[in-house]
């Protein structure tokens, strides 16, 4: 069994010029490269679905393969809420994208190492959407960051906050439609 073993890793090393790696051991060892960064938490979960390559090399894995994982996270499936709202459960393009990214960063990663990287992906196309504020959501949020409201915890700032909120409504950062404004001048609280 060690014989063959060995035969095999020589003729993957020194025959074929590669240094295999394990899918999970390429991931420990990227998240044990990005432990104690703000980003190790989302890296453990967004990497979560390609433990489904666990025993397999990762230069044998197929960039087919790679997005049927990130494909299968993503397929949305309509729920209706609690209050009647129907929506899709899945993940965005968006969200597809930060596990497309740290997959590829892994490959980088094996490669700097020393080892065989698995197929990089391209990422998806977001479709991103674009969603208004309703007056009573404005009258709501201006209401929420107004100084006087004894909810508010951040005081230090509270005035600052309430009017870069002004601000950034009435300059239409966040664009009105449909008969949905930003906050009317009478209507900010002041």
């Amino acid at each position: 069994m060690y014989a063959k073993r060995k035969g095999e890793v020589f003729s993957e090393v020194v025959v074929k010029g590669r240094k295999p790696i394990k899918c999970e051991k390429a991931i420990e060892a990227f998240l044990k490269s990005r432990r104690g960064t703000a980003g190790w938490a989302s890296a453990e979960v967004k990497l979560r679905p390609f433990r489904c390559f666990t025993g397999r090399n990762l230069h044998d894995i197929k960039a087919h393969e790679v997005q049927e994982v990130i494909r299968n996270n993503q397929e949305a499936a309509t729920i209706t809420t609690s209050n009647g709202i129907v929506r899709k459960k899945g993940n965005s393009a968006n969200t597809a994208n930060v596990s497309i990214i740290y997959w590829n960063t892994i490959q980088n990663l094996m490669l700097q190492t020393g080892f065989t990287p698995g197929p990089k992906i391209e990422r998806l196309k977001a479709t991103g959407r674009m969603r208004f504020l309703s007056q009573q959501e404005v009258s709501k949020l201006l209401a929420e960051l107004h100084p006087s409201n004894p909810f508010y915890f951040v005081k230090l700032r509270a005035q600052d906050n309430f009017d870069f909120a002004v601000m950034l409504l009435e300059t239409g950062a966040r664009g009105a439609g449909d008969g949905e404004a930003a906050a009317e001048p009478n209507q900010r609280g002041r």
